[in-house]
């Protein structure tokens, strides 16, 4: 059994209540719950960042098929085998529903551009550095002259 979500939600974080605004970090963070008994250890929480390209190749892997396709996402099974994965160095974001937001997220920093005026009046560009702040929740955006 697999269950995720496709958003997650800003319920007081950057002046956006109870809503699923852009792409800060309560919206990017959703749930992933695998559940096999003999195959996934029960109870267990993984700091890994993961992406829904992941699920696939992960479900495959888990059933032991192989398709000989190359999924752009990567299998999670090294993590409950109690192994590491190699962590992605960057990704690309975006919200694309009624708000056009598209930005770049590594472990250090994520960039936030805006295609269209903000209903929220959030700036064109947001830039964030998250280790700054580790809870990723409230981080004030950094000084940015000029567009993207």
């Amino acid at each position: 059994m697999v269950i995720d979500s496709d958003h997650g939600e800003t319920l007081y974080d950057h002046d956006c209540f109870f809503d699923h605004h852009g792409i800060y970090e309560p919206t990017i963070r959703i749930p992933l719950v695998f559940r096999w008994p003999g195959k996934v250890p029960a109870g267990k929480r993984y700091r890994d960042f993961c992406q829904m390209k992941d699920i696939t190749p992960t479900i495959l892997d888990l059933m032991g098929i192989d398709t000989g396709i190359k999924f752009d996402g990567r299998s999670l099974t090294p993590l409950f085998e109690g192994r590491r994965r190699k962590q992605e160095k960057e990704f690309y974001i975006t919200e694309c529903t009624w708000m056009r937001k598209h930005g770049w997220r590594t472990p250090e920093w994520k960039l936030i551009h805006a295609l269209e005026p903000d209903f929220h009046f959030k700036p064109e560009v947001e830039l964030y550095n998250l280790v700054d702040d580790p809870s990723k929740t409230t981080t004030s955006p950094r000084s940015i002259q000029g567009r993207c």
